[in-house]
C-alpha cells in the first residue's frame, strides 16, 4: 500500500503552495491585516505536523496515521491562505470574498473530521 506516503507528501506540497499563495495575496493587498504573529502561530503548528506526518508515512507506509497528521498540518496553512484571500478580496484586489470568508470560517470542521478518522 503506497497511498499514505503520497497523501502525506501531497499535504506538504499543498501547504507550501497555500503559504506561497498567502504571501502573494498579502503582497498585492494595499491594506494587509497585521497578522504576522498569527501566521507564525499557524506555522508553529503546521510545520511540525507536516514533518511528523511525512516521517510517519515514510517509516510506516501501510499506516494511515501519517497522512492524517500531515492533513492536520495542512489545515492551518490553508487557514493562512484563506485569510489572505479574504483580506485581498474585501479590498477588491481579487474575486471571491464570500467564498474566502466561508472557507476561512469553516475550516475547523475538517480538523474534527480528521481527528474522528484517527480514532476509528
Amino acid at each position: 500500500m503506497r497511498w499514505p506516503p503520497v497523501a502525506a507528501w501531497t499535504c506538504a506540497a499543498l501547504a507550501v503552495a497555500a503559504v506561497v499563495g498567502a504571501l502573494v495575496l498579502r503582497g498585492i493587498d494595499d491594506e494587509p491585516v497585521p497578522s504576522a504573529f498569527a501566521a507564525l502561530g499557524f506555522a508553529a503548528f503546521s510545520i511540525p505536523a507536516l514533518v511528523a506526518g511525512v516521517a510517519i508515512a515514510r517509516k510506516r507506509p501501510e499506516n494511515a496515521v501519517g497522512p492524517i497528521v500531515a492533513a492536520l498540518g495542512l489545515i492551518p496553512a490553508l487557514d493562512v491562505a484563506f485569510d489572505a484571500w479574504a483580506g485581498a478580496a474585501v479590498d477588491g484586489h481579487v474575486a471571491g470574498a464570500e467564498w474566502a470568508a466561508l472557507l476561512y470560517d469553516s475550516d475547523w470542521i475538517q480538523v474534527f473530521g480528521l481527528l474522528a478518522l484517527h480514532h476509528s
